[in-house]
């Protein structure tokens, strides 16, 4: 008969073969395996969490960006087109002033409104043929 060859295993102690620790040692090496997979997939699952979410923040603030600059943009084009009203009102304005300034308008309104009178008017006439100094002659009407 033969004896069976024990070893001493710090980890097991005496009364093991070896094949049986051979066993062991595969089935601890398994555990601290498959242990790390999960970790290593745990890592990869939060990896992938927060790429999507840096995804997903990034993406929100383009859309927010892109609604500013459409706001602007429209913010743009109403100004513009009230810029173009208020000329357009400026201009007719502008007319309505020249024409209020005008002289008949104010001589009307003196002579109806206030009962005023133009005292005199003087018309100048140049004569042909008349020397230098005595080329105009001045007339007065009331």
């Amino acid at each position: 008969m033969l004896a069976r060859k024990y070893e001493y295993d710090p980890d097991y102690g005496y009364g093991y073969t070896w094949e049986e620790q051979q066993k062991h040692r595969e089935a601890e090496q398994d555990l601290k395996r498959e242990a790390r997979r999960k970790l290593h997939r745990r890592l990869q699952r939060r990896q992938a969490v927060i790429l999507c979410g840096t995804c997903l923040i990034l993406y929100a603030l383009c859309v927010f960006r892109s609604h500013a600059m459409y706001d602007a943009g429209q913010a743009l084009v109403k100004m513009r087109t009230q810029e173009e009203a208020l000329r357009t009102t400026n201009s007719a304005l502008k007319i309505e002033v020249e024409q209020l300034k005008g002289p008949e308008r104010i001589r009307g309104l003196a002579s109806q409104m206030l009962g005023m009178s133009v005292a005199r008017e003087n018309f100048y006439v140049k004569q042909n043929g008349v020397k230098k100094g005595n080329a105009a002659i001045a007339m007065a009407n009331n």
